[in-house]
């Protein structure tokens, strides 16, 4: 059963619960640490982009299209659509020959609300390029180009190329590729749904590269070394995943995914962290993250100090008056 992660307390009330599961597997695949059911099987959603971009870099994508680090973080990205993740991603664009037509994640605003604010008032027009999942989308038209696969049809579930992350993707869990479950995410592609500790247990290789012999070792270092480096890229003002790697300075990898989905991988401790809000909110996951490091003593002292105002958060009326705050349920 799910177990109570987060409280909202309102004056001396707890108003509202959210529940979940807390999955944290270390590198011998064993399960340290767990709230609620960590063998609940849920959509990886976006924390699977960091798995895609590896399985792009083990296609050499970044070599042939002589990528940059920032390039082959929009790959892993749900970026927030802001100046610099589009100027990104326009070069990623050219140096992989795209049209933003051939993008199936469709037209949208981006996330960050100032920037879409501005273009609405502007009359700007929607685009691809904009859509939080286009470095995902470009990554897979650049595995058709160079494996000749058709380009039209590269989000259904039976091309081949979405057959090949699958398999990337079981590899990472540990998982035959059978198990691994298939639906479609909101960007129109195939989402892989797997259990918690599974997605930890991804994280934790990820971080490490230590599985399969080392065959993943180049393009999980690659991956690791993107995203702590360039975690603005990842994200955006703002974003919590952003906000805690840049915290700890390239000490851990973070990703979060749609309805209330978050993993974390620790290269030096060898281990990966997986969050399932099951009401699907991301309201406090700050909060269950902070303390989840804690109990595993991977909370370090500067970082640790850089966050403090995240493990527990105020909630305030629009005078600006405290009236509450969110706290870890455990």
């Amino acid at each position: 059963m799910p177990e109570a992660l987060v409280h909202v307390i309102r004056g001396n009330v707890v108003e509202a619960v959210h529940y979940g599961d807390v999955a944290v597997v270390d590198h011998h695949n064993e399960l340290v640490f767990s709230r609620g059911n960590p063998e609940n099987v849920t959509y990886l959603r976006s924390a699977a982009k960091p798995l895609q971009a590896a399985a792009a870099l083990l296609k050499s994508v970044d070599v042939i299209y002589d990528l940059d680090d920032e390039e082959v973080a929009l790959l892993c990205s749900s970026h927030s659509g802001e100046r610099i993740h589009v100027g990104i991603a326009e070069r990623v664009m050219t140096k992989f020959g795209l049209d933003p037509e051939e993008l199936k994640c469709d037209s949208s605003y981006p996330l960050d609300k100032d920037r879409m604010l501005e273009m609405i008032s502007t009359g700007m027009a929607r685009s691809p390029v904009y859509n939080n999942c286009s470095g995902k989308h470009m990554a897979m038209l650049a595995i058709c180009n160079l494996m000749g696969w058709d380009k039209a049809t590269y989000y259904k579930p039976e091309h081949p190329l979405q057959q090949y992350l699958r398999d990337v993707v079981a590899i990472f869990c540990g998982s035959e590729t059978r198990s691994i479950l298939m639906a479609c995410d909101g960007c129109g592609v195939p989402v892989h749904g797997m259990s918690a500790m599974k997605m930890a247990m991804a994280y934790e290789r990820l971080a490490t590269a230590n599985f399969e012999d080392g065959q993943y070792q180049e393009a999980c270092r690659k991956v690791v070394r993107v995203m702590s480096n360039h975690p603005f890229v990842i994200a955006g003002s703002g974003r919590f995943d952003f906000i805690l790697s840049e915290a700890f300075k390239g000490g851990l990898i973070a990703k979060t995914g749609a309805e209330g989905v978050f993993c974390v991988g620790i290269p030096d401790a060898q281990i990966g962290i997986a969050v399932k809000i099951h009401d699907g909110s991301q309201r406090g996951m700050e909060a269950i993250i902070l303390r989840v490091l804690k109990i595993i003593d991977c909370l370090p002292d500067g970082p640790g100090a850089a966050l403090k105002h995240l493990e527990e958060m105020d909630i305030h009326n629009h005078r600006n008056e405290k009236i509450g705050k969110i706290v870890p349920a455990f």
